[in-house]
């Protein structure tokens, strides 16, 4: 087995990541973003969407109450269903 003299630059490059590395951290850090960013704009979509629609059922004071949680409950069924990527 060979060994790399200290101080080599084929030892120092041992010890960083190559620069191809770290355009590809910098590309997915990109991607992440984007996504985070998708997924506030939906989530403001159907914010939206459930404000309209209840807004034109003209609900009782009770059946408004009852909207919060039913509605949390649904999504939470829904992101259950989401698979992972």
């Amino acid at each position: 087995m060979t060994r790399t003299p200290p101080g080599s630059p084929s030892e120092a490059n041992s010890r960083w990541p190559a620069a191809g590395n770290s355009t590809t951290l910098a590309a997915d850090a990109g991607v992440a973003e984007r996504e985070q960013q998708l997924a506030e704009s939906q989530t403001e979509v159907v914010a939206d969407l459930l404000e309209k629609v209840v807004a034109s059922l003209d609900l009782t004071p009770e059946q408004r109450e009852e909207l919060g949680p039913s509605i949390r409950r649904h999504l939470s069924l829904v992101e259950d269903d989401t698979p992972d990527v």
